[in-house]
């Protein structure tokens, strides 16, 4: 082999082993392989050189790249986290969170107003250590958050916290952080103050109870003296007289009684609101509620050229157990409509039985009239308060645009709807279904009720109660006729002296009298003690708030009749306690 061709390594290795030329050529093909492969070697390496410098160079590229990115990415988190550092600083709810020893891990600036302190204060320290001054918190709450065996995830309270003599309330909002094994890991919430808000609910609370008073007072100022028109009108009718006269009094006499349903409308839609409206279950005739109905609708519908009309099914059960004053007040209303929309037409008033079973008869309620008609797009809004059809109804019907309302409203609370049909001059039905319960009264037992109700109340001894002298007039009118003896008392004062001077049957008793009304009266009266427990007393008061009947039971009385009332329901108000004392 030539030694131009020969690679410098084996060159040095030959060298090194002191190879001379003979022992060269002797093994000259051997020296051959050994030599390309030396070239061989040395061209792959220099190829990998040059790979491994393009990739360091591309490496190198690439790492640049990367940490610029890094950088920005960097940049961009920093800014993100500012933002949102910012957004959460400037919240006015305080954000914080607790590891699950409850020590705070995180709180936000807003923090200083609960604590009043710096957040880097207080990160650390645990949450019950500003738990003092608190004045109100669920119990059970507090015990799961001490014991960290939450129920639920998520929940929420509210609570007072008197804090360097200021009181604020405080809502709280809380999640509960689990890790996979359900374990409290901490909890993450937030602290509003809502004395702003609880202080404008106080606010609405006291503005409600003055709207109440005045309603009370109103009703009691209003139904007073209309007690008198009404009661007075009643006993003229009764006094036979003249025929010219008749219908004066009658149309006195209604036109009364349609301006008190007029104000028990307005007091009804608010006891509705307040969900005070209370719903009796006793028994009584449908078919006697729905003639008096009609009857008492008689004149009005006369006056716009009207006929009414009852329609009532045979199987009509004879008694069933519900609310027949609501039932009244409904299709009343539906009725007093019904005329006030219709002109020489038909208003026919129709009972129908659904379905009946031993237990309950399932019956339908309709109020017919050929009067005017309703535009099918304004069926929900005759419905809403303070509502008519038209702009000007009112002008020129009249009303308070309360009356459907309160209808759908109290049917609702004795379990049906009204429904309503109606055709541009052609009339209007609205109808409603209701569930009664049947009466278990046999025919005999319903002729015997009839046959006491002939009983007379003469020889009954009363004393009547009441700083109106007006009123206390038309009371004793009505005694008179029934041949009752009584003596008036015009204060509490004398009501109570009277009582223990002379034996009564039975007390009537004004509840809002100057001096000493008439709750206290009956108080001092059950505090003499002996047959005064037990003597029966009626309270007769001008409200109709469910709070006033409340309060007259638990100042020791034993009925309540709201006034203007009829004289049938004094009547028997006063039998009941008749019987009580035979």
């Amino acid at each position: 082999m030539t030694e131009t061709k020969m690679h410098r390594l084996l060159k040095r290795q030959i060298n090194k082993n002191n190879l001379s030329a003979a022992d060269v050529e002797k093994f000259s093909n051997f020296l051959n392989a050994v030599n390309n492969s030396y070239f061989s070697s040395q061209e792959d390496l220099l190829r990998l050189e040059n790979i491994i410098e393009v990739s360091s160079a591309e490496l190198y590229a690439a790492n640049q790249k990367l940490k610029e990115e890094n950088y920005l990415k960097s940049i961009e988190a920093i800014q993100v986290k500012n933002r949102l550092d910012n957004v959460v600083n400037n919240l006015s709810d305080i954000i914080f969170e607790v590891d699950h020893l409850g020590n705070f891990v995180y709180l936000n600036s807003s923090w200083i107003k609960y604590g009043e302190e710096l957040p880097e204060e207080s990160l650390g320290k645990n949450f019950m250590d500003y738990a003092h001054g608190i004045l109100n918190f669920d119990a059970k709450l507090l015990n799961e958050i001490l014991d960290r065996e939450f129920k639920k995830d998520i929940f929420k309270t509210v609570f007072s916290r008197k804090f360097k003599n200021k009181i604020k309330w405080w809502e709280m909002s809380v999640k509960v952080i689990r890790n996979n094994e359900g374990a409290v890991k901490g909890a993450i919430g937030s602290l509003n103050d809502v004395t702003y808000l609880k202080e404008v609910e106080r606010d609405l609370i006291e503005a409600n109870k003055s709207k109440s008073r005045f309603l009370s007072t109103m009703s009691h100022e209003i139904r007073t003296p209309l007690n008198a028109v009404i009661a007075l009108s009643n006993i003229l009718l009764r006094q036979n007289p003249m025929p010219y006269q008749i219908e004066n009094l009658e149309t006195l006499s209604f036109s009364s009684k349609n301006l008190l349903v007029l104000i028990n409308d307005i007091l009804d839609y608010n006891k509705l609101i307040a969900g005070k409206l209370t719903i009796e279950s006793k028994e009584f005739s449908l078919e006697h509620v729905i003639n008096s109905i009609a009857k008492s609708h008689k004149i009005l519908a006369q006056e716009r050229a009207n006929k009414i009309n009852v329609i009532i099914d045979a199987d009509i059960p004879t008694e069933v157990i519900g609310d027949s004053s609501r039932l009244t007040q409904v299709i009343t209303n539906l009725v007093n409509n019904a005329i006030k929309f219709t002109y020489e037409g038909e208003i026919n008033i129709k009972v129908e039985l659904v379905k009946n079973d031993l237990t309950h008869s399932t019956i339908k309620f309709s109020v017919i009239d050929t009067g005017i008609g309703i535009e099918q797009d304004k069926f929900e809004l005759i419905f809403e308060r303070f509502a008519q059809a038209e702009d000007d109804t009112t002008k020129k019907y009249g009303g308070t645009g309360l009356g459907l309302a309160i209808c759908k409203k109290i049917a609702n609370i004795l379990g049906g709807d009204i429904k309503v049909e109606s055709t541009i001059g052609q009339g209007t039905t609205f109808s409603f279904i209701i569930d009664f319960k049947n009466s278990e009264k046999t025919d005999q037992n319903i002729s015997k009720e009839k046959k006491d109700e002939t009983q007379t109340l003469a020889g009954m001894k009363l004393l009547v109660v009441d700083d109106n002298k007006i009123n206390l007039m038309v009371v004793t009118q009505f005694f008179d006729e029934w041949g009752i003896n009584y003596k008036e008392a015009t204060s509490g004062f004398e009501a109570i002296e009277f009582t223990k001077e002379e034996d009564f049957d039975l007390v009537l008793m004004d509840l809002q009298m100057p001096e000493m009304d008439g709750y206290t009266a009956s108080k001092n009266i059950r505090s003499l003690g002996g047959k005064y427990k037990t003597l029966p007393i009626v309270a007769l008061s001008a409200s109709i708030s469910n709070d006033v009947r409340n309060k007259a039971k638990n100042a020791g009385m034993d009925g309540y009749l709201s006034k203007p009332f009829n004289p049938g329901d004094l009547f028997n108000e006063i039998k009941s306690h008749q019987k009580k004392n035979q």
